[in-house]
């Protein structure tokens, strides 16, 4: 079977750039997580599909998500897959996010983390963090019945160059 190549993107002004197409790893959230080896079947079957960007988060999958990732990438090449995850700053409100973000800052800084990217942000708390360290990716809904990130999200992550990583853009069809 011949290679499949899915089109790259770049995300941000960082210089990361991710297969056009990603993978969500929440399907363990919504429905009963897969046996692993079935799990790990799967996340290699979209490698081979072209997929190299995953996303996935420490609560998804009964919260043992990150571990089947895990396990799956080192049956492959990892210098070619992408992985974003996400963590701990729950709430829509983000009233310090400057100092979060000056936290994960100093991260990258240090090269633990290589990118910041926020999810389900307002315009105001894109602005804010966006200050502090230039913001890679946004993760926030929008479908054709979830339009109302259009007015000023859309707009302010152009002027930012900030990628919009859509999720549940058909779930609610």
């Amino acid at each position: 079977m011949a290679e499949v190549q899915i089109p790259r993107v770049k995300l941000g002004t960082q210089g990361l750039e991710v297969s056009k197409l990603g993978f969500g790893c929440i399907s363990g959230v919504y429905n009963d997580p897969l046996p692993e080896e079935e799990g790990i079947s799967v996340i290699k079957q979209a490698f081979n599909q072209g997929i190299t960007f995953f996303d996935t988060a420490d609560v998804y999958g009964a919260n043992t998500n990150e571990l089947l990732l895990g396990k799956a990438l080192k049956q492959l090449p990892r210098e070619k897959v992408q992985v974003a995850t996400k963590f701990g700053l729950s709430g829509l409100s983000f009233p310090n996010i400057q100092v979060k973000v000056g936290g994960l800052k100093k991260l990258v800084e240090e090269g633990k983390v290589r990118y910041i990217g926020l999810s389900k942000a307002s315009p105001d708390t894109i602005r804010r963090a966006h200050a502090v360290h230039p913001i890679t990716a946004l993760q926030l809904e929008w479908s054709l019945w979830t339009r109302d990130i259009e007015d000023e999200i859309v707009p302010l992550r152009r002027l930012v160059q900030v990628l919009l990583q859509v999720h549940r853009n058909v779930q609610h069809s």
